[in-house]
């Protein structure tokens, strides 16, 4: 049903909004700038999907905003606090993510679009791997397992779903499923990466 659909996917936007404002009072400001990426992505398709067909191309526009550019902020996220390189982020988000969208723009009617996006989504794939990783060798547990749980439900997300005995036209459609996956992968990540700010402090540029 639209309804319950645009309301999923709302639901999914506020989780990113939620996230995207911790992340920025952590001073993680690159994966601040990919939740706030998906957060539109979703709100506005909550809106399309619940009725309002105006929001169509604006939907499909910031839906490839996020899955590219907004996808390997959160890698970025993940890479930054992880090495503690590129401690300062307060001007390269802003201009990273100004160039990701002009990617999009320019390329918005190519068949290249779908390889840019897949590329930089790939890059949340490897960041999680490494982001497990980095946990198991400082004998964090849970953060370990819930960057695991995320990669699990990005990965049933991309994968799985699509296996379902789901159908479009039922109460409860394919891409139902994906907003809640989608919300729980982003919670868990969000999770362990705190984590691993709160073992190596993520320092912003002051200035």
């Amino acid at each position: 049903m639209p309804i319950i659909s645009g309301s999923l996917d709302a639901l999914l936007g506020i989780v990113c909004l939620i996230l995207c404002r911790a992340s920025a009072r952590a001073g993680n400001d690159f994966l601040a700038h990919g939740f706030a990426w998906i957060s539109s992505a979703a709100l506005v398709g909550g809106l399309r999907l619940g009725g309002f067909s105006e929001f169509a191309d604006t939907h499909f526009f910031l839906t490839q905003v996020s899955k590219g550019p907004g996808m390997l902020f959160l890698s970025l996220g993940i890479f930054v606090p992880m090495t503690g390189c590129c401690p300062s982020t307060r001007w390269w988000s802003p201009m990273l993510s100004a160039t990701g969208v002009g990617l999009v723009t320019f390329y918005l009617e190519s068949p290249t679009l779908d390889q840019i996006t897949l590329g930089m989504s790939l890059t949340i794939l490897l960041a999680l791997l490494l982001l497990a990783f980095s946990h198991v060798k400082a004998r964090r547990s849970l953060p370990m397992l819930a960057a695991l749980g995320s990669l699990a439900s990005l990965l049933f997300v991309a994968f799985g779903v699509r296996q379902l005995p789901l159908t479009e036209d039922g109460l409860f459609r394919p891409v139902d499923l994906v907003h809640i996956l989608l919300a729980i992968a982003y919670l868990l990540l969000a999770g362990s990466v705190r984590s691993l700010s709160s073992s190596r402090p993520f320092q912003n540029d002051p200035s």
